[in-house]
């Protein structure tokens, strides 16, 4: 279930887990295929989804350093566009990008 490996990413660091105890009422964690047409999500649910979000985080993506684009296109170009597109289908609601790049200590 996607918000129990949430509950477990956080759970390491008392105040993420903390805030994310805080905010949980609030969320609605979500599984989805990010390198899908609409997510892979049926459209009645992207309809529902888009009608009721009013912040998309997306922090999906495929690390790797050793396959090439291609197989990195997918989840990571394809995926942005498609958050992006939730987003816009929602009313242009705000998305925020969490990129792993600063924790392998690129930027």
């Amino acid at each position: 279930d996607a918000r129990r490996r949430l509950e477990a990413a956080f759970a390491a660091d008392p105040a993420f887990a903390r805030r994310f105890a805080e905010l949980s009422g609030s969320l609605e964690v979500r599984a989805a295929d990010v390198s899908e047409h609409r997510l892979g999500l049926d459209e009645e649910r992207w309809i529902d989804l888009a009608a009721r979000v009013d912040l998309v985080a997306h922090a999906a993506a495929l690390v790797n350093h050793v396959l090439p684009y291609p197989a990195l296109f997918g989840p990571n170009v394809v995926g942005t566009a498609e958050v992006i597109r939730l987003a816009i289908a929602a009313g242009s609601v705000p998305v925020t990008f969490v990129s792993s790049v600063a924790v392998a200590g690129g930027a």
